[in-house]
């Protein structure tokens, strides 16, 4: 796994807190799309946690099986 070192070099980031508030920006922008097209799925945003839940320990499940 790469450091934030080796990152800010690939990525030409100009210092390792750049690197980081990228990549904290981008998980927040993932979780507001997946929460988004979860909710298309559900039809009802009261479902979405739970949805969102259950899909965790799904995949939670699994991993633990291989």
């Amino acid at each position: 796994m790469d450091t934030y070192a080796e990152i800010v070099q690939r990525l030409q980031f100009a210092t390792p807190m750049q690197a980081s508030n990228a990549l904290t920006t981008v998980k927040r922008m993932f979780e507001r799309t997946f929460r988004a097209v979860v909710q298309e799925y559900t039809g009802d945003d009261r479902d979405v946690d739970r949805e969102i839940a259950e899909l965790r320990k799904i995949l939670t499940d699994s991993s633990e099986r291989s």
